[in-house]
């Protein structure tokens, strides 16, 4: 086999539609849909352990992994032809490219079905976009951010302080609340959602970016939940202090520990960044380009190694300050690893000065070991 012919091999292999592939070749069925920031999901059984849910397919990467680490990581989604050698370890890599492509196929069928999911997936870019628009538009004339803040009681302050933040600082980050989140913010019916109360009455913290505010949610009922950012808007951190140089960094994990960060005294030193969840880390890196120092405090959850199967696992807060290291070479990167959460401590006893102790003494990431 020629160089072309090996090239012309590979490219077949990746124009290939992965879930119909999978789903031809083994006698698993991917029928969960979801729509990520990644792309179209398919979830379903693994062909190779099985279970219910724990296999995805990228539709539009035809790309995979399994949470069992049967194939793939969620680092490194692996392509049809490395099924095919999970599948069957003993044939070679020509055998698993043949295997995966079949002999029905031909190059320009493939190159057809590849043109046509290209197509699909740019005319549902372009629908996002227009609802994105369409919201961004509606929620301008409402000034609807604005009105869940001035509308709060002092039931809702309340609420926010016994999350640590007091009135004064609820007015600076124009923190809200309401009792018809999807009534107001998504304009769905009242009575669509009145069998519905989790997605009713919500705290509510507004994000700027770009566009405006991107807002995120946090959950009321019974003091517990997690929020999550506004449908159709990006995540983008929270920013503690806006209008301020980013000089020294501290990051954590969500906005609510950001506030807290900077009213225990981490205000005065450092521009304090609530990174949005750990699927979206690096999205602060851009903000840090004029930065000579960065302290990530993440969640010691984020520390755990939930699935042993994936050897090239790593904890959210090295994989984070790897990303820095390689934007930046000269930024000083420090990472902080406690057994408690930060929200949790502060509430529990954790003074101010203890809170500095603990960001002032966070490892440099060079002590640290390096990723494979």
């Amino acid at each position: 086999m020629d160089d072309q012919e090996f090239k012309d091999m590979i490219s077949d292999a990746m124009l290939v539609p992965a879930k119909e592939r999978v789903e031809q070749l083994t006698s698993v069925t991917l029928n969960k849909k979801e729509n990520s920031s990644r792309g179209t999901i398919w979830k379903g059984p693994c062909p190779i352990c099985g279970g219910t849910d724990r296999f995805a397919l990228n539709e539009n990467t035809n790309r995979m992994f399994c949470r069992k680490g049967c194939i793939g990581t969620d680092d490194h989604w692996a392509s049809g032809i490395e099924l095919i050698r999970v599948l069957r370890p003993s044939i070679s890599f020509k055998e698993a490219v043949e295997d995966w492509t079949g002999t029905i196929v031909n190059r320009d069928t493939l190159q057809a079905m590849h043109d046509q999911r290209a197509a699909e997936a740019d005319t549902a870019a372009q629908q996002k976009e227009a609802k994105r628009q369409k919201m961004r538009e509606r929620i301008a004339q409402q000034d609807l951010w604005h009105s869940l803040h001035t509308g709060m009681t002092d039931e809702h302050r309340n609420r926010w302080l016994a999350r640590g933040i007091p009135p004064d600082f609820q007015d600076v980050w124009t923190l809200g609340y309401t009792l018809d989140l999807y009534h107001q913010v998504y304009n769905v019916p009242l009575e669509a959602i009145e069998d519905e109360p989790s997605h009713r009455e919500a705290l509510v913290i507004p994000y700027l970016n770009g566009d405006g505010y991107a807002q995120f949610r946090y959950r009321v009922p019974n003091g517990k939940g997690t929020y999550h950012n506004l449908s159709m808007f990006d995540a983008v951190p929270f920013v503690t202090q806006p209008d301020r140089p980013f000089d020294h960094v501290l990051i954590m994990e969500g906005a609510i520990k950001a506030m807290n960060g900077y009213l225990w005294g981490c205000g005065e030193k450092y521009q304090v960044i609530g990174a949005p969840s750990m699927n979206n880390l690096e999205c602060v890196i851009p903000l840090l380009k004029k930065s000579k120092k960065a302290v990530i405090w993440l969640d010691p959850d984020t520390w755990i190694q939930h699935n042993l199967a994936q050897t090239n696992w790593a904890p959210a807060a090295l994989r984070l300050a790897a990303a820095l290291r390689k934007s930046y070479q000269d930024l000083d990167i420090r990472i902080v690893q406690v057994a408690f959460k930060s929200d949790d401590a502060q509430l529990d006893g954790l003074d101010d000065t203890l809170f500095m102790n603990i960001v002032n003494s966070a490892r440099p990431y060079e002590r640290w070991p390096k990723l494979k």
